[in-house]
């Protein structure tokens, strides 16, 4: 029986709904009696399919129709139970393309012709919706989770198919330039970082900040100067022997922290959260908006 489907039953290796596709497609011309008699040289001889075939009762062996519903309870599993859509986009999410991915080409054969990579995850992620039957309404949380080079150039969009166009649509060559402006962007980030963490650190004598009390968040850094939001902690008891007014220290337009860090051209102080006590370890909590310039 040449071109002939086979099964064994192994789990591992097979998978018993397609083989009854194939068995169906290879017996489409054959009379239903012959189905049944022939039906067990489609099986691995003393496989556990094999076995099972020869245990039923010929009632069951020899009519079609109750031999296909043996077969499906005996081998086919029912799916496994679908993803809630959070759990659906936190597995999709794990694959999305990365600011570096949008530049690199992979061949999906040895030899064979290079391919984008987002364009390779894209079509993956399409097979993998269709199969798993992933909500059309996820497609456009996936789009917004999408480096901003990328997601910039895409629509919104309301179904996975839209999502597939969008993303195969996109202009190489301004992907590329929007991905080089974003990685000056970064570094340009990165080094504001490092500045203000090295002047909370190593500038006691402007403030005597202690900066491990604090948090950092930078506002839509551009090509213009941007402000920079710190929220730090500042002890009175170290900055002066002897507060002026220890009830409502501090006092804005004196003390340490008046003066700006290195390489900021100015700062504006927002009101203390609450009065200083005397007595207190720490100081209020304290935010500065320094003004970057020169990065």
């Amino acid at each position: 029986m040449e071109d002939a489907p086979r099964f064994s039953g192994d789990p591992w290796t097979e998978d018993p709904d397609q083989f009854w596709r194939d068995v169906r497609l290879f017996f489409r011309k054959v009379d239903v009696d012959k189905r049944c008699a022939d039906f067990d040289l489609l099986l691995a001889a003393n496989s556990a399919a094999d076995k099972w075939h020869r245990k039923l009762p010929a009632v069951i062996r020899d009519d079609w129709d109750a031999l296909e519903k043996a077969f499906r309870t005996q081998w086919i599993r029912a799916p496994p139970p679908r993803l809630s859509d959070a759990e659906a986009l936190e597995v999709i999410l794990r694959g999305v393309p990365t600011l570096d991915d949008l530049t690199k080409y992979d061949s999906v054969a040895r030899g064979g012709p290079s391919t984008a990579r987002y364009q390779l995850w894209i079509r993956k992620l399409y097979n993998d919706a269709m199969v798993e039957e992933y909500s059309d309404g996820l497609a456009d949380q996936v789009r917004s989770k999408l480096p901003r080079p990328l997601r910039d150039l895409i629509e919104p969009v309301q179904t996975w198919k839209e999502l597939l166009d969008g993303v195969c649509a996109v202009n190489t060559t301004r992907l590329r330039e929007r991905v080089r402006d974003a990685i000056e962007d970064s570094k340009k980030r990165n080094k504001i970082r490092t500045v203000v963490a090295q002047r909370i650190d190593i500038d006691p004598e402007r403030g005597n900040v202690r900066g491990a009390a604090g948090t950092t968040t930078l506002d839509s850094l551009g090509q213009q100067p941007a402000a920079l939001s710190l929220r730090v902690q500042h002890d009175p008891m170290t900055a002066f022997a002897s507060p002026p007014n220890p009830t409502t220290y501090p006092q804005w337009g004196w003390g340490p922290l008046q003066y700006p860090p290195s390489g900021h051209s100015s700062y504006t102080p927002r009101a203390p959260q609450a009065p200083w006590a005397p007595g207190s370890p720490l100081g209020p909590v304290h935010e500065y908006i320094y003004h970057t310039t020169g990065f």
